[in-house]
């Protein structure tokens, strides 16, 4: 008598079919689920850091507002920062044209120093305005009185540096031209192993601002 149905070998090499089938579409799903996270990150990083630039430009316009004849190194310089259990005090500054920490004075209400500062982790942070007197800029701060505008959410997504360059530059909607631009430079990761010493893993990305009080 003849039988009909399905064998043991047909059985197994369906299972073994329908497995791969199983298989490939969970690495699928691992693929886009990844994809979307990276994509979701990238911008947050990306909105984080051009909110922190933006906030970053309004507080430089307040560098030399209310001096007279505002001048490069006297009121506005790149300093050293000395960080002592989260009090942040002002060392040295120089005619340095670059740096991480970056200092002015203005006399908005009274006369008081001001500053942005990129932390060791390549975050931004503002330094709210403090009395200051004399020739040399100088403050020190604590750490409830710098705002952070920016936090590394990203491995490589951090501030790099900031610089002066002097040139004649125009601010948009403001009457006469300023003779100083700030740029503050950060890095962008296109690459998952971000390295720092390996331009091809991240882009630089340039943003500055003019400063008006200075003619």
């Amino acid at each position: 008598m003849r039988q009909e149905g399905a064998s043991l070998v047909s059985l197994m090499v369906g299972m073994l079919i329908s497995l791969i089938a199983v298989m490939g579409m969970v690495a699928l799903y691992r693929t886009v689920v990844h994809a979307t996270a990276e994509s979701g990150s990238y911008a947050r990083m990306t909105g984080d850091r051009s909110a922190a630039v933006l906030t970053a430009h309004m507080q430089l316009q307040e560098a030399g507002f209310g001096i007279e004849n505002a001048s490069l190194a006297t009121d506005l310089a790149f300093c050293t920062a000395n960080l002592t259990q989260g009090q942040l005090a002002v060392g040295n500054c120089s005619s340095d044209r670059s740096g991480d920490l970056l200092l002015w004075r203005t006399q908005s209400v009274g006369e008081r120093c001001a500053g942005l500062y990129i932390n060791a982790a390549g975050e931004l942070e503002y330094l709210q305005p403090r009395p200051c007197a004399g020739a040399v800029l100088s403050g020190s701060w604590p750490s409830q009185e710098r705002v952070s505008l920016y936090a590394k959410s990203l491995e490589g997504a951090v501030f790099d540096s900031m610089e002066i360059i002097e040139e004649s530059c125009q601010a948009l909607g403001v009457t006469g031209a300023g003779a100083l631009k700030v740029n503050l430079v950060a890095h962008h990761p296109v690459a998952e192993e971000y390295d720092a010493t390996d331009a091809s893993t991240f882009l630089l990305i340039n943003s500055s601002t003019c400063l008006i009080n200075f003619r």
